[in-house]
């Protein structure tokens, strides 16, 4: 690919002048002033070489792509850094303008299409480039796969949707309460305001999602199966993460499950090794997707009515430590099962919480998913058997029911 072309850089141009006009808003302390004008002169310096049409005064296009790097760089450190930026709305833009003119000059449509899928996830969809990001990721996924012959269609199942019965073969000793149906006024009295959990039985059966997102073939063929997403490497986040493009993510599942399913280990020894894609807000970076699912009207009952919506995928025998959440969770399972171990804040001190030092996984305990496991085999077992699970989890501001386990 050439550069950045001229459409692409009037916008940034455009961009970078309406992010100087905003600074005041983020230079709140004489630290957040530092890094607002550290942050401004990178992304002017990187625009205003991509801006050179001929290399002058011995700038070469190189050092275009080596400001554009390092600008790359300092970004990462202050939205990823052990010390939380004051600015990270202001961070999240210029690294999302960065990643444009970044895909401009990619050498291929598949790099170009990562840089721009990198600056939704990291960026968000509020930034001032989101909108040019959504249509370029677009209309490159589409040359991609018809370059690669892949339709729409085909309907290989990859999974079961999700059981709308008590889920086969799993003993609950102590099961949460459970309602066929659930008006706002009950939901509010007795279970929200006095931080009950319920289990709320075929309140998505209606949804698209149910009968879609279980086909291997929707998530690998077409521009969707092109697009790139982040997946957890490990639970423990010590190895990071990886950007994988969907049907790329979608064979490491079927793999997972194929080699652990032939095995005769315990069911302990067949838990996810990793490959994860969590807590990522994939129906803001992938807009097709919002009119497979509808957003409860339950999800807008938290103090502040702010909704996150993520998703959740993963192989079978994926788990997450036991941690808690500052907000409630409203959990909507779509493919296959998934088992959640409740204990209530007053437990909390009794599960190990990782120490201060841990600054990044405070909200977990130290306890092993495989040590839960092991005093409840039936559960756990019962499990190892399942390709894949896919969740929609909405959490509004506020206060969590409980500590979820192994899910």
């Amino acid at each position: 690919m050439t550069g950045p072309g001229k459409p692409t850089l009037c916008l940034a141009a455009e961009i970078m002048r309406s992010l100087e006009e905003q600074q005041q808003e983020w230079a709140g302390t004489l630290a957040g002033a530092a890094e607002v004008k550290l942050a401004l002169e990178l992304a002017k310096k990187a625009l205003g070489l991509a801006l050179e049409e001929e290399p002058s005064e011995g700038i070469a296009r190189k050092d275009a792509a080596e400001v554009l790097q390092k600008l790359h760089d300092t970004c990462w450190e202050h939205l990823h850094g052990q010390r939380l930026s004051e600015c990270l709305s202001l961070w999240r833009e210029v690294f999302a303008l960065n990643c444009l003119l970044r895909s401009t000059g990619s050498e291929t449509a598949r790099e170009a299409l990562r840089l721009l899928d990198l600056g939704l996830i990291l960026g968000g969809p509020e930034t001032h480039v989101a909108e040019t990001l959504f249509a370029q990721a677009e209309d490159l996924a589409k040359e991609l796969a018809r370059k690669r012959g892949l339709d729409e269609g085909g309907s290989q199942l990859l999974a079961e949707p999700a059981p709308f019965g008590k889920p086969s073969g799993l003993v609950v000793k102590r099961p949460v309460e459970e309602v066929k149906d659930l008006g706002m006024e009950d939901f509010l009295v007795i279970y929200f305001n006095k931080k009950r959990p319920v289990v709320l039985r075929q309140s998505c059966s209606f949804w698209p999602a149910i009968r879609r997102w279980c086909k291997e073939d929707f998530w690998c063929h077409g521009a969707l199966g092109q697009r790139f997403v982040p997946v957890e490497r490990d639970y423990w986040m010590e190895e990071g993460f990886e950007i994988m493009q969907l049907k790329d993510f979608i064979q490491h599942c079927k793999a997972e499950a194929s080699e652990r399913s032939t095995s005769q280990a315990s069911a302990v020894e067949r838990l996810s090794k990793g490959g994860y894609l969590a807590q990522h807000a994939l129906l803001d970076q992938l807009p097709s997707l919002e009119a497979d699912v509808q957003t409860p009207d339950f999800a807008l009952c938290g103090s502040t009515g702010t909704v996150l919506r993520q998703v959740f995928f993963g192989p079978n025998g994926t788990v997450t430590p036991v941690h808690w959440d500052p907000y409630e969770n409203i959990f909507c399972q779509v493919v296959g099962e998934k088992y959640l171990r409740l204990y209530p804040p007053s437990e909390a001190p009794k599960l190990y919480p990782r120490t201060s030092s841990d600054q990044e996984m405070q909200n977990n305990s130290q306890i092993e998913p495989a040590d839960l496991l092991l005093g409840e085999r039936e559960g756990g077992s019962a499990y190892a058997e399942k390709l894949l699970s896919c969740t929609f989890w909405l959490t509004t501001t506020g206060h969590l029911f409980g500590i979820p386990g192994s899910r």
